[in-house]
């Protein structure tokens, strides 16, 4: 029997549903993740948001989180 490992991206599969119910979001830097002041973490950063250092299992009360996305919570 013939062995197949298939390797997916799911880090950004939260995000990818929000920017499909939400079309404004799209090419935008998103996260999606708990609460920032009950020890939250981003469940899901879009691609646009990577290059600022966002990814999956960053407390949201991390500096780099906060200062770039200011406090910005629910969809825009």
């Amino acid at each position: 029997m013939a062995r197949c490992i298939f390797h997916i991206d799911l880090d950004a599969f939260f995000v990818s549903a929000e920017q499909m119910l939400n079309p404004k979001l799209k090419g935008k830097p998103v996260i999606v993740g708990g609460d920032p002041e009950r020890r939250g973490v981003v469940a899901s950063a879009s691609y646009e948001a990577r290059p600022f250092g966002i990814h999956a299992g960053l407390p949201l009360s991390k500096k780099k989180v906060n200062s770039f996305f200011s406090g910005i919570q629910g969809i825009l």
